[in-house]
């Protein structure tokens, strides 16, 4: 009976050790992934944005002209511009 206790003891202890591990692991990668995926992201935002106000400065006297060169970079971007 003290062998049974010892052994499932000690299975249970080095079964859980590699489970947690690996469980640390897949959170660590999973966190700097979508990390890196969300700066990425925001970057992309940044560099659209800027583009778009460099793109449509200084043309603010016709409104109708602005209106239709916002739907212009719109349709060659991919992107709502708003």
């Amino acid at each position: 009976m003290l062998r049974s206790c010892t052994f499932w003891r000690l299975f249970g202890t080095f079964g859980l050790l590699p489970l947690l591990s690996v469980g640390l692991l897949v959170f660590v990668v999973v966190s700097q992934v979508d990390g890196y995926d969300q700066g990425r992201n925001v970057d992309n935002v940044r560099q659209r944005a800027l583009l778009t106000r460099d793109a449509l400065r200084g043309r603010t006297d016709d409104a109708a002209a602005l209106q239709e060169e916002v739907k212009q970079l719109a349709a060659d971007g991919g992107a709502r511009i708003t």
